[in-house]
């Protein structure tokens, strides 16, 4: 006879029938479902590894001791699968983020030749992991790595996605056209990626580099030109609500931060006060608003996150202002992407973008992908190939995030926007064509 469990037997001499007493009263009562908990080690890393990404990861891992402690264990191989699940394709924008960020600090001690040497490997290993899988990218990553792309994502980058989607709503002309909020997985990855890459610009061209060290035109072709031109575009949407949030900002504090404001006491020298700027100069304003946009997405996101509504809100305001407004030393974006530097650039540096464009080639639009032009890009001009942006769109249609949305929400709304899409391109140039 084969053995049995010796707990669970039961034999005929000691078995009874039930009676009326012995059926509990109520519904019948059910075994507990397992819970994530409660399952095998193996089997519990196994669901986490597949099925959450960087905030599942952390509500989990905050949820139990249980969940904690394998995350723990599991720590590099768990936050490198959440990374990929989180970020797709813009894990190579994040990885490169990383050196970036730490080339940043080092390079205004630099001798020029070794400072162009830094940044053209930046850019060039950029260059080189986008043709890569994301997989190569994160396997010969450090834990320390891992740990600061994710925290950059949680605590800027995601929180920004938010901040921005909400500042296109605003700047719509008609408010009744709604954007919403259920994001496609392309009007997701669009801004995200600007984002990160914007981060990028500004630590190798932007607060930290002398402008004698690259030229405009230069510059214009080893960073933008290795993007699509409705790549270029989205960076500068991100660049454009930046620098009109900080505009309104100027505005309400240049009283707060003027030299003659009681709040630097009486003046013993004509010396400027620490802490006060003349924001009513255009010169001052204008070097004042490119060299604190060039401070990165930290500062814009402290600034977004202080409220407008009471005394206290405003008072916030002005002593990080005041600590953090800087004078530009480098590369502005918006005179990057001027008419006239494309033309120097195309001069110095041309490319096949230019000859594309030149020849009108035929640039249909092919449905919303990560790689494609979106519709709006394509209706303005005209589904032919264009390598001409910045100072030749219309600015109000960056105010709204022209290059981020999905054919199906152009089309919504009665075609509304797709309406104001060709309205302000009309009113800018009059039927003429600025490639010409």
């Amino acid at each position: 006879m084969a053995d049995t469990d010796p707990d669970a037997e039961e034999t005929e001499s000691n078995y009874r029938a039930p009676t009326q007493r012995d059926v509990p009263d109520g519904p019948p009562v059910r075994a507990a479902p397992a819970t994530l908990e409660t399952l095998p080690a193996e089997l519990r890393v196994q669901i986490l590894f597949y099925l959450v990404d960087l905030n599942d990861l952390r509500a989990v891992a905050l949820a139990s001791p249980v969940l904690h402690q394998q995350y723990r264990l599991d720590r590099q191989r768990l936050l490198s699968q959440a990374l990929r699940l989180t970020l797709r394709n813009v894990l190579v924008e994040a990885y490169t983020h990383q050196a970036s960020s730490a080339l940043s600090y080092r390079l205004r001690k630099m001798p020029q030749r070794t400072l162009q040497q830094a940044v053209t490997q930046v850019i060039d290993d950029y260059v080189e992991l986008r043709c890569l899988s994301i997989n190569n990218v994160v396997d010969h990553c450090s834990i320390d790595e891992l740990a600061a792309m994710a925290s950059f994502y949680g605590t800027i980058i995601q929180p920004l996605l938010l901040e921005c989607a909400a500042r296109f709503q605003q700047n719509l002309e008609n408010p009744s056209t709604e954007l919403g909020t259920c994001w496609s997985t392309t009007e997701r990855i669009r801004p995200l990626r600007a984002l990160y890459r914007f981060e990028i610009f500004q630590d190798l061209f932007g607060y930290h580099d002398p402008e004698s060290r690259f030229d405009s035109p230069k510059v214009l072709a080893m960073f933008f030109g290795i993007f699509h031109p409705w790549e270029v575009e989205e960076i500068n949407c991100i660049d454009h609500l930046i620098r009109a949030r900080y505009d309104r900002v100027f505005d309400d504090i240049k009283w707060d931060v003027h030299k003659t404001n009681p709040r630097f006491g009486v003046r013993t020298t004509p010396m400027t006060p620490k802490g006060a700027f003349d924001l009513d100069s255009q010169y001052n304003r204008l070097s004042l608003l490119n060299g604190t946009i060039a401070r990165g997405l930290a500062l814009f996101h402290a600034v977004s996150r202080i409220g407008e509504e009471t005394a206290d809100d405003h008072e916030a305001l002005v002593r990080l202002m005041q600590e953090n407004m800087t004078w530009s030393i480098g590369h502005p974006i918006s005179e990057q992407l001027r008419y006239s530097t494309q033309d120097m650039r195309r001069f110095y540096h041309p490319s096949e973008g230019d000859r594309a464009e030149a020849a009108r080639e035929r640039m249909p639009f092919l449905g919303d992908g990560e790689d494609g032009p979106p519709l709006a890009w394509v209706i303005i001009w005209r589904g032919t190939y264009s390598n001409t942006y910045g100072g030749v769109i219309p600015s109000s249609l960056r105010g709204w995030g022209y290059v981020f949305w999905d054919a199906r929400r152009l089309a919504g709304r009665g075609g509304e926007m797709k309406r104001e899409l060709r309205r302000a391109w009309e009113n800018e140039w009059h039927g003429e064509d600025p490639r010409d």
